[in-house]
Order: structure tokens, then C-alpha cells, then sequence
């Protein structure tokens, strides 16, 4: 699932919203966890 995906599935106006965000909590980008988890 894109960043983009999850952005809007959380209701995310805008997916850069979504990263900073995502970083803030996790202290990771949702890409790099993407990939250690292989998650598609």
C-alpha cells in the first residue's frame, strides 16, 4: 500500500502531512518501515 494510500485511508489531507507526522511518532519514515517489514 502507497503512503499515499495510508495517508487518505487516515484522512490525511495532504500525504507530506502524513510523513512528518508518521516521523514524529516512530522517529522512522513510513518508507524505510515499509521496507524493513516488507510490507507491499
Amino acid at each position: 500500500m502507497s503512503n499515499e494510500a495510508v495517508a487518505e485511508y487516515l484522512n490525511f489531507n495532504d500525504p507530506a502531512n502524513f510523513r512528518r507526522s508518521f516521523k514524529r511518532w516512530t522517529g522512522s519514515t513510513p518508507t524505510l518501515i515499509q521496507r524493513l517489514f516488507n510490507f507491499d
